[in-house]
């Protein structure tokens, strides 16, 4: 499934069943597609594609009022999904550190090394603190190497080397290993794994407070009513410090001669426009276009029907 993920075309979306190995890849925008039909023949389970949770009623033909109802508030999952795209993101990369590299799937997190990281996924050299790729990393010039060298270092220095020289006065650059900020700011721990704890939790904040943010408040709380408070409090950080501003990475070391050459912050995200009202029409099955052809789709290399239709399943295979 996850070779299936870095082939997905333009406006599909991988979908697959709660309860079996099934799964299916859907095409149309995210408001548009919002119940998974297992087509499993040992399952045929029916869920929100959203929030993954079983319908208790079928949605095909007539429906009562109580269903309606049931049906209705995954529609509104549905019109709220392009938030919880970006919230789940968010919390995402905040645990695990994804490749910077936007044609690249991979994430991790690091272990006790150094914050050098190479992507096993494309080979990407980049680093770990900041998130960049070391070609777009701030880098010591061949004076500042040179000087440095004078001091009985080798004057060869490769460009992951040099975005960390000199990082405890250069707010542009950071370290090479994470117990070595507590030399420079004892508000850190000596413990790598505490660092990392350290590292993480604010990176969380951060990435959850962008998320807030280019989300927008009121959106947000349609988004928190709609999904429920766990969607915030599974991340584990409290409600008050998303509202509070955690700075910059590179401000998290924190010395007086960094603090003078900070990069300038990017500026804040407008808010983004206000969900679509779940339309009752769409509370009904689409039913698929007449013509269809047969064809061979690049994702999960199966024999499918092609459904034109937007909203509507393109292909679907059991993973054995």
């Amino acid at each position: 499934m996850a070779r299936s993920e870095k082939q997905l075309g333009p406006g599909e979306h991988l979908n697959s069943c709660p309860k079996c190995q099934y799964f299916e890849i859907a095409v149309g925008e995210l408001h548009e597609v919002v119940f998974l039909h297992c087509r499993n023949e040992s399952c045929g389970h029916v869920s929100c594609i959203h929030c993954h949770c079983s319908l208790s009623t079928s949605v095909d033909g007539e429906i009562d009022a109580d269903a309606m109802e049931e049906v209705m508030v995954h529609q509104t999952h549905a019109a709220l999904a392009k938030y919880k795209k970006i919230w789940d993101k968010a919390a995402e990369d905040a645990q695990a550190r994804p490749c910077p590299n936007p044609a690249c799937t991979v994430r991790g997190r690091k272990d006790d090394g150094c914050t050098h990281m190479t992507c096993d996924g494309c080979g990407l050299l980049w680093c770990y603190f900041c998130g960049k790729p070391i070609s777009e990393c701030d880098q010591a010039s061949d004076g500042e190497v040179a000087e440095w060298a004078m001091e009985g270092q080798a004057a060869n220095m490769q460009p992951e080397y040099r975005h960390n020289l000199n990082w405890f006065t250069n707010g542009r650059r950071c370290p090479m290993y994470l117990t070595e900020i507590h030399e420079a700011d004892p508000s850190w721990p000596e413990d790598d794994d505490q660092c990392l704890d350290k590292y993480h939790r604010l990176l969380a904040r951060r990435l959850l407070r962008d998320a807030l943010l280019r989300i927008g408040e009121e959106n947000m709380l349609d988004f928190v009513e709609s999904y429920g408070e766990a969607v915030v409090t599974g991340t584990g950080i409290e409600t008050n410090l998303l509202r509070t501003d955690p700075g910059s990475i590179e401000s998290w070391i924190d010395t007086p001669e960094r603090r003078r050459t900070l990069p300038a912050p990017p500026p804040l995200p407008p808010p983004m426009p206000p969900p679509l009202t779940p339309a009752m029409e769409a509370v009904q099955p689409r039913q698929a276009a007449a013509n269809r052809r047969e064809l061979t789709h690049p994702v999960a290399n199966i024999v499918v029907q092609d459904i034109t239709v937007p909203g509507q399943v393109r292909c679907g295979c059991i993973v054995s």
